[in-house]
């Protein structure tokens, strides 16, 4: 339809439908024309876009085969004036110059020339078409240049090398310079000016040459310039052209202000890392597939790609590891677990593209931070020490505010941190923590995981009167300080805190090997600091007493918590809260043994110190209520045990929250003293109520679930209903 007349009045998208609609043109068919995604140019049709760029006007123009007059009124439907010489001067389908906007083919498109990239296509590009699609999109419907932001090795470069090589028919000129300073831009733009023949010279001064670059961008729109490690926005921003092509940086930093808009670039996903590796270990050709390799090579490289977490310079430096030694990737596992250092080090003989090696690419950034504030630095290394996910804020401190922005604003600059608003934490890539505490030498890596620990000793809260949610924040950090604590052997009251209220949380969780472990090392700390008769020793032995009795074994934990008496009431006194504490501990166990008469006399002397010590409305308390209202439904004294427990349960409800798991056992408890006074109506409430807390905050496996469940299927047992019963156990 080249004599097609496009001046019908209306908006762009109703006018771009109807010109489709007349070319017999689906949006998908009219996206494999021009280029433009199948995405905008819906966006554009519904109104929900109505702003394209010059470029995309033209694209689509060209793909919808109109004369220079539909041209005009494609092009004003769009709001946009381009100037008259832009509309007239080169008709879709004349031949042009060297110089002019290159002419579409048969099917619409365009052929990028000049093509100004230094690079070869990367024939293992692998992945991230999302991330392109969503580029692309951006691009050809935003005037605003677009910033590809990441880690260093997280692939920018890669990534914008494989955006304009893949669209490279779309732009009448692709042109692409290193933006690393000022002088790499001049020069870049020098090469542009030479491959457009512009009337500039080597003898011309460079801002004659980059005003005459972009005078030519102004009059040809349609192009696309990359802009290649952004190290600084004020640097770049000169150079950038008018609004009548695409502009594309590659960045590390996160905040790219008001010159463009910010694409982040997250680590490869396990599948297409993995393929990726295999790939450039020429275990598989470029095109296959992972199923081609080796069970064995398939297995090495999920272990690599999850030791690096996605990033991919590691997965290529270690493929180019594999190829020029020919150890399998099986070997290169074997190799890294025991000289990790060394091969992050190593960089292939062959890598031309990015010759530093992962190691040394980090060194540099970190040096930089460390110039630009040595506080950033302090907190990127005691980062490298933590777990690299969740990294609670306050674990740096937090008394001045300002300065830890200011650290985090240096180390976003590099994107060697994430930080997440919403849950006030932070995050490090697992192999910049490598890096970073590579560059340590043994002493100081040993103050450092000193310093971890201690802060995250200072932020872990009292597992007994603690918030779940609020313990659950720091359990992943908690067990980091236990794996110091191990790799390191530290010896600290930090360090014995952190394993003791560990141990005393995987209790909860019904993880009883792990948790004793952790609290006989805690109270082997504390003894070879303290002695034995110290009250944090009795405090050790105290919950692993409380461990022991969890797990049945009722004569060991009866010597356990006589051992801690013996020094709470001799250190802290008979009245002390927490030798009532023990007192309660051993009367439960005594009710286990079938005491009776002794757990009630303890039960009673424990209630009556806390209650004078911490209070009547402490959550210690509330757990001696509870445990003596069980103890009297035990001996069928339901009138005596209802109170205790309703007191106990409001006391959960207002210190830990409607939600916590011990609110949850006092429901139990109450249930169960309604069902034996056959009030099945009170009791399945309650049961029903327990079991939605404890599925949200343990998860449906939890052993206190198949108690519960149980429970609530006797209620129903008892009245009759056996199919609802059987459907419960």
């Amino acid at each position: 339809m080249a004599g097609k007349n496009a001046s019908d009045r209306g908006t762009f998208g109703s006018l771009l439908r109807r010109l489709r609609e007349a070319e017999n043109l689906t949006q998908d068919e009219l996206a494999t024309r021009s280029g433009i995604s199948v995405q905008a140019i819906s966006a554009l049709e519904q109104g929900r876009r109505s702003s394209p760029r010059p470029s995309t006007v033209e694209f689509l123009a060209a793909a919808l085969k109109l004369d220079a007059v539909g041209r005009k009124a494609l092009i004003a439907a769009a709001g946009r004036g381009l100037s008259a010489e832009a509309v007239t001067s080169a008709p879709i389908g004349v031949a042009q110059s060297p110089g002019s906007p290159a002419s579409p083919d048969a099917e619409g498109r365009f052929r990028a020339d000049p093509w100004c990239v230094p690079y070869r296509a990367n024939r293992y590009f692998t992945g991230r078409e999302e991330f392109l699609e969503r580029l692309h999109d951006a691009l050809t419907t935003s005037t605003a240049p677009q910033a590809i932001c990441g880690l260093a090795g997280m692939g920018k470069t890669q990534t914008a090398l494989e955006y304009a090589t893949r669209w490279r028919d779309a732009y009448r000129a692709v042109l692409w310079a290193d933006a690393t300073s000022r002088e790499s831009l001049t020069a870049g733009f020098a090469a542009f000016a030479e491959a457009l023949e512009l009337p500039v010279g080597p003898d011309d001064e460079p801002a004659a040459v980059v005003a005459a670059v972009t005078g030519w961008l102004r009059q040809h729109p349609g192009w696309l310039l990359v802009l290649d490690n952004v190290d600084d926005l004020a640097t770049v921003e000169p150079f950038l052209p008018p609004a009548s092509g695409s502009v594309l940086l590659t960045m590390q930093a996160q905040a790219s202000g008001t010159v463009a808009e910010s694409n982040e670039l997250d680590a490869m996903p396990v599948e297409d890392a993995v393929l990726l590796l295999l790939r450039r270990a020429k275990a598989i050709s470029p095109d296959g597939r992972v199923e081609d390799a080796p069970a064995t090579e398939r297995e090495a490289a999920a272990a690599i790609a999850d030791a690096f977490a996605g990033l991919p310079l590691a997965l290529d430096q270690a493929g180019a590891y594999v190829e020029e030694t020919d150890c399998g990737l099986a070997g290169y596992l074997a190799r890294y677990r025991t000289q990790q250092g060394e091969l992050l080090s190593r960089r292939g003989v062959q890598a031309l593209d990015h010759p530093s090696s992962l190691a040394a690419t980090f060194a540099l950034t970190l040096r930089q931070v460390e110039t630009a504030d040595p506080t950033a630095a302090d907190v990127l290394r005691l980062g490298a020490f933590l777990h690299p996910d969740g990294i609670p804020e306050e674990l740096f401190g937090g008394a001045d505010e300002l300065a830890f922005d200011g650290a985090l604003e240096v180390l976003r600059r590099y994107s060697l941190v994430r930080r997440h608003r919403k849950t006030r934490s932070l995050s490090v890539h697992r192999l910049v923590q490598a890096v970073v505490r590579g560059t340590l030498d043994h002493e100081e890596r040993r103050s450092w995981a000193e310093r971890a620990v201690a802060a995250i000793e200072w932020v872990v809260p009292d597992v007994q009167t603690a918030t779940w949610r609020g313990v659950q924040r720091y359990v992943q950090q908690a067990l980091q300080g236990a794996v110091l604590i191990d790799e390191w052997e530290l010896e600290s009251g930090e360090a014995a805190r952190v394993l003791d209220q560990l141990g005393c949380y995987l209790r909860e969780c019904v993880q009883y090997d792990q948790a004793e472990a952790l609290l006989r090392r805690g109270l082997a700390i504390r003894e070879s600091l303290f002695g034995p008769d110290h009250p944090l020793t009795a405090t050790s032995v105290a919950h692993l007493a409380r461990l022991t009795s969890d797990a049945g074994r009722y004569e060991e934990s009866v010597g356990l918590y006589r051992r801690a008496l013996a020094v709470q009431e001799r250190e802290l006194g008979r009245t002390h809260a927490e030798t009532a504490g023990t007192l309660t501990g051993l009367a439960g166990v005594y009710s286990q043994q079938g005491k009776l008469a002794d757990a009630e006399s303890l039960y009673r002397r424990a209630l009556q110190v806390h209650e004078e010590t911490v209070g009547p409305d402490h959550p210690n308390t509330a757990y001696t209520l509870t445990l003596l209202g069980m103890h009297y439904r035990t001996r069928a004294r339901w009138d005596e045990a209802e109170p205790l427990l309703r007191r106990a349960l409001a006391i959960r409800e207002r210190e830990l929250g409607p939600d916590h798991p011990r609110v949850a056992n006092v429901l139990n408890n109450l249930a169960v003293v309604f069902a034996d006074q056959k009030r099945y109506d009170e009791a399945e409430g309650y049961y029903r109520r327990a079991l939605a807390i404890l599925e949200q905050a343990m998860g449906p496996e939890h052993a206190d679930m198949a108690v519960t469940l149980h429970n609530l299927a006797g209620v129903h047992r008892d009245q009759g209903d056996m199919p609802t019963a059987e459907s419960l156990s």
